[in-house]
Parts: C-alpha cells; sequence; structure tokens
C-alpha cells in the first residue's frame, strides 16, 4: 500500500505563493538592474526589503528566508544560479532577523570558485558582501555560515552579534594551486604537468577566540582539524586544541561543541575539575528538567 501524504497546511500554501512571488522580485531586479554591484540593484533590493519587512509579520519574513530556494530546487542549477545569488541574500538579511541559515545544499555557493584573497566578484562566497551585511545583524540569535566562515567574518560575529546562541562556522575552504618546478635539462616528472591542490582553511583560532564575546553561545558547529597530521593544515590558518580549549573555558552558556576530541581537550588546561563536570553534564541536567516540567 502506497504511503499516504499528508496535505499542506493553509499556512505552509501561503507560504509557498509569497515565496514565488519573492522569487519573481528576485528575477525581475537581476533582469532589470543587473548583478549585485550596481547600484541600482541594491536600491531596488532595499526598496522590496522594506516593503516586506512593513507588509509582514517577522516570523513569516523569516520562514520565507529559510523557504527562499525551495521554489526553484528541481530547475538547473546552471541556469538558475546564473544569477547572482546576491540578490536573494541581500534581500532577507535585515538587521532585525533572529535566524538565518545559508543553503544547505550549496546552492548559493556554486559561484564560489575565488581567484583572490577577498572571494569572488560574483558568487555567494563575497566575502565584503557578507562583512557588510553581518555588522547589521545585531539581533541574530542563530547563524549558519557552514563553508562561508572566514576569521574576517568571525571578528565581525564577536562584535555585532551579542545575542548569539547558536552558530555554525564551518570554514571556507580555498584551493591553492602549486606548480611543481622542473630542473633545467631534464624533462619534466609527469606529476609536474598538472599543478598540484592544497586546501586552505580559513578559520583559526583567532577567530574563535572573537566568539568569547558572545556570552550567550550554547552550541558551536566547527571544523574538526586533523589533530593527528597538523602539516595538513597551515599554521596561519588552523584550529588548535588550545583555541578550542580557550573557546570552552571562556562561554559559561556552552552546552554542546561539535569537537571530536573532547578527552584532549578536557587533560589539560582546566583547573577546576567542577567546571569540566558541568560542561559534561549540562545536555543531561536539561533533560531531566524537560521530563520534569512534562511530567508537572
Amino acid at each position: 500500500m502506497a504511503p499516504q501524504l499528508q496535505p499542506w497546511s493553509l499556512y505552509r500554501i501561503s507560504l509557498s505563493a509569497a515565496s514565488n512571488l519573492v522569487e519573481q522580485g528576485c528575477t525581475n531586479i537581476f533582469l532589470e538592474h543587473g548583478s549585485y554591484g550596481n547600484k541600482d540593484c541594491v536600491d531596488a533590493i532595499t526598496d522590496l526589503q522594506n516593503h516586506l519587512i512593513a507588509s509582514l509579520p517577522l516570523t513569516v519574513f523569516e520562514h520565507l528566508a529559510e523557504d527562499r530556494n525551495s521554489r526553484t530546487s528541481n530547475q538547473n542549477s546552471l541556469v538558475l544560479w546564473s544569477k547572482d545569488p546576491r540578490i536573494k541574500l541581500g534581500l532577507f538579511l535585515h538587521p532585525s532577523i533572529r535566524k538565518f541559515n545559508v543553503d544547505g545544499k550549496g546552492n548559493e555557493l556554486m559561484l564560489m570558485q575565488s581567484h583572490d584573497d577577498f572571494g569572488s566578484n560574483s558568487g555567494g562566497l563575497d566575502e565584503f558582501f557578507w562583512c557588510a551585511h553581518i555588522r547589521r545583524l545585531v539581533n541574530l540569535v542563530h547563524l549558519n555560515l557552514n563553508s562561508v566562515t572566514t576569521d574576517e567574518i568571525l571578528l565581525l560575529i564577536g562584535n555585532c552579534c551579542p545575542k548569539l546562541e547558536v552558530v555554525d562556522i564551518v570554514s571556507r575552504i580555498k584551493q591553492d594551486y602549486i606548480q611543481q618546478e622542473s630542473i633545467p635539462g631534464q624533462l619534466p616528472p609527469a606529476a609536474s604537468i598538472f599543478p598540484g591542490i592544497t586546501l586552505k582553511f580559513c578559520v583559526s583560532d583567532v577567530g574563535l577566540e572573537a566568539l568569547l564575546k558572545c556570552k550567550h553561545l550554547r552550541k558551536v558547529t566547527i571544523t574538526n582539524p586533523k589533530i593527528s597530521n597538523p602539516t595538513s593544515i597551515p599554521a596561519n590558518r588552523s584550529i588548535t586544541l588550545a583555541g578550542v580549549r580557550s573557546l570552552v573555558r571562556g562561554l559559561p552558556a556552552l552546552e554542546y561543541i561539535s569537537f571530536g576530541s573532547l578527552g584532549k581537550i578536557f587533560e589539560s588546561g582546566f583547573d577546576d575539575q567542577v567546571l569540566v563536570f558541568q560542561f559534561l553534564l549540562k545536555p543531561f541536567h536539561n533533560l531531566c528538567l524537560l521530563r520534569l516540567l512534562l511530567l508537572d
């Protein structure tokens, strides 16, 4: 027997219709004004954003932000993201929002290949774009910048997002090409015909230290470094045990951090063993409180 499909709720149908209108509006802005770099394009985005904020409750606006790519999920990605993804991102990055997630499927990051140290000028990984908007998002409680985060962005988050409680800061990864040099008078080796590729992480202990200003942080998702192979991560862009240890020690409300070697974190640098047990038992304590509330 085929499984029964639950019909959409009236709210979900209404949200879908509104999302279609927003998608069409962003398309029209792109067709009329071009890429996000044009001032007329930015002005048009601001006008549409102000209209949505004035017309909709904040919760509905946030749901539209979460739903922004579902309308076009079945379209050819090459056709879809030939449009500038910053148009739709800029539309929903309003100072009043409390929650924001990058597209989990990576659609907004398809035009992300950077050719310099500052990020692509046309894709979802334009670092200037993120820095310009994050400094305005002072009411954020939940932020997911998976595969977008850099130290420069984290410095702004620490200074501008004091209410943050949940954050995903998995590092952006850049590609560095290394061409092997050939010895004069000898044929180059076969491996040197093609350039080597190394991966460069963009989040280090410097960025983690900036998060210490966000005293309400409860959950932190970070890149888990290969501690067993320290040469795989450049020395100037790396997360170390000392950096994670400092983060755990400096965030009083922290309940969870996505680090696979917590034993190594707590084996040194914690003189107060009570602090260690309090951190490890926080999830169980919250579960017990929930059970008591349900029993009452």
